[in-house]
Order: structure tokens, then sequence, then C-alpha cells
């Protein structure tokens, strides 16, 4: 009989496990490990929206079994991540990104609007490997001469498996000289550590993740010929990245660099224009210089001719600036807006607001 007892209440505790793991998954699937499955692959297409308005969320708590809750996120830019075989790109890049260097590449937007200098053809370059995801390398076609550049160290973004309590550490190298032009230098010391896992939600949804914070160190150094002379910058920035199985990219990335704060998350298609219909009066609006010192141009297409109030609006949706009105003219051309002295460092939306809808543009003023 003691027998016949202690089956049935294996049998029923076994029944009460099962239902928990059923309607409780965390019980089960709490924590997490990114692998190279988890990277993004050719074709996929991965949309994001981009803002510089955490609401007061908490970004920086972590530990475990934690829930971060970023679904009051708004945006004020969207992108479209596309990914692409390292085959399919320029041939001239192939010489130097073949398939035993990279196998896979990302495709940027072209850059156009200053006279005399034109980029195209942005690729960069990445490693999926069983032990890593880096990037090695760039490619852009400089008014017309494609331009491979590899870094001398690859940067080394994640190391597999990736679990909770991780660290890892790595330096990356990149040096380019420009014929005629100059030469470019980048040493960059990544300190990553996966410091947090549990439930992230976004507008987009709610997803299992683990948090890597990752602490960069960052020299960047250019020489121009036709001044004969050079410059340095240290740069000192941070990324918060929620990660998830099957998503390619983090679901959610928070960059900190100084006061400049922004939140960048996979998301569903959404209109850029806030007033009225989705009217696309502007197209190919681009920034330059971006950081920003005392002024900046807008570079733009414009399908019609009017006019618009522009204005910076600070992380907190306040307008910190109102740069004025301005006519813009049909076809393609370029404004010069200058800063108020006393504006404030840091991350900004440049608003572009006329009759019947309006765009904005993230623009750093340093």
């Amino acid at each position: 009989m003691k027998y016949k007892i202690k089956k049935s209440f294996d049998f029923y505790f076994i029944c009460l496990l099962i239902q928990a793991m059923i309607f409780f998954p965390s019980l089960s699937n709490g924590q997490i490990s990114i692998d190279v499955n988890d990277m993004p692959k050719q074709g996929d297409t991965i949309r994001l929206s981009t803002t510089i308005d955490l609401d007061g969320i908490d970004y920086e708590v972590t530990g475990s079994n934690i829930t971060w809750d970023f679904s009051s996120l708004g945006y004020q830019i969207q992108q479209v991540d596309t990914f692409v075989s390292t085959t399919s790109t320029p041939i001239f890049y192939q010489i130097v990104f073949n398939p035993l260097v990279s196998n896979l590449a990302r495709k940027g937007g072209d850059f156009t609007f200053i006279p005399g200098f034109s980029i195209t053809d942005i690729y960069q370059y990445f490693n999926a490997e069983s032990v890593s995801y880096k990037e090695v390398g760039l490619g852009v076609t400089l008014e017309g001469v494609p331009l491979p550049m590899k870094y001398s160290n690859d940067d080394v973004i994640y190391r597999f498996p990736l679990s909770y309590g991780d660290k890892d550490s790595s330096m990356a190298i990149f040096e380019f000289s420009f014929p005629g032009l100059g030469y470019i230098g980048i040493e960059k010391k990544r300190n990553n550590i996966v410091d947090g896992y549990g439930s992230l939600i976004t507008p987009l949804g709610q997803f299992d993740v683990i948090r890597l914070h990752s602490v960069i160190q960052e020299y960047d150094t250019a020489y121009i010929d036709s001044l004969g002379t050079g410059f340095g910058i240290t740069r000192n920035y941070e990324e918060f990245k929620w990660l998830a199985k099957d998503m390619g990219i983090p679901v959610l990335t928070v960059f900190r660099e100084g006061l400049a704060i922004s939140a960048t998350y996979q998301d569903v298609y959404r209109p850029v224009f806030s007033i009225g219909e989705s009217v696309n009066f502007l197209n190919d609006i681009s920034i330059f210089p971006n950081p920003a010192d005392k002024s900046f141009n807008v570079a733009y297409y414009s399908e019609t001719n009017l006019e618009v109030r522009i204005d910076l609006i600070a992380v907190d949706g306040k307008i910190a600036s109102t740069l004025g009105f301005v006519d813009l003219h049909r076809g393609e051309n370029s404004i010069n807006l200058k800063i108020d002295s006393d504006i404030p460092d840091g991350v900004y939306v440049l608003r572009l607001k006329g009759e019947n809808a309006q765009i904005c543009r993230k623009v750093m003023i340093r």
C-alpha cells in the first residue's frame, strides 16, 4: 500500500511540473544562450526605429530574471538594415572581402549631397562563425573609385556561445590611406559583459533575452593631405544590447556617449510624419557635418516649393531652439543652419515642419 501511495504522489508531482513548464515558461527558459545561428543571415531585412526620448526608463538596471519594460518607446526616425552575401557586393570589394574573409555584408545608404564628394555603394563586412561574430571592414566608392578597407585587427562584437555572466575583450585596428586625400585610422578597445537576463518588452512585443553591456574606448585619427595637417579624437561610449533567439541583431540597443543617449529597436513600419497623411514632401534628406559644431548643412530633394519651420528638439521632447522659417525650393538643394552658442552638447532631433506634414532627423551637437 505504501508503494502505491508513493507512486501516485510521483505521478501527481510530474503532472504539476509539466503544467508549470507550460504555463510558466520562464521556469524552464529563464536563461537563454546566443550563438552564431541567432546572427543575421543573407537576405534578412530588419526594420529599426530610433528615439532619443527614453521617457524616464531605467535602462541600466540589470541582473537575473529582470523584466525590462520599454513598451512606451516612441521614435523619431526609421531605417531598414539589409544583409546580403559577400559575393553579391561590388566585384572590386570582393578582391579584399572574399568568402574566406567575410560571409555577410550590410548595405548602407549613399552620400551624394556634397558636390565633388560622393560616397556610394557603402557596405559593412562581417564574418559569422561558430566562435564569434565580427566586423572585418568597410567598402565604399569615393567619386567612382572603389575602396575596400579591411581591419588589420577585426572588431569582435560577440564571442559564442554568449551566456549570462560571460566576459570578454578585444582590440580592433583600422588604418587606410586615400590616394591624394589623406589617412584615417581607428583603434577600438571593446569590453563586454553579459550582465543580465530575463524578459524584454518593446513596441514590437515581448522576448526572452540576455543583456550585453559593452564599454568601448576609441581613438580616431585623420590626416588631410591638402591641408597638411591631422587631428585625433578620443571617444568613450557604451552599448546596452538586449539579444533574443533567432532575431539576427539586438532587439533593442541603448547607446550612450556622454550626455547623448539614444535607443534603437526592431519595429514594424511606422510613418515618419506625425501630422496628416504620410506625404513624402522631402526625399534623401541628409545632415552634415554630423556631429555639428556652430552650424551644419541640410541637403534635401523636395517635390515642391514650400515653407517649413525648423526646430531642434531636446531629449525631453521640448524645443531647445527654433532655427526659423525657411523656404525650401523644389529639386535638390541644401541650406545652412546656425546653432545658438548656448545650446548644450548632446543628441537632438531636427524637425522640419510644413503645413501638412513634418519630418525628423537625428543630429549630434558637439
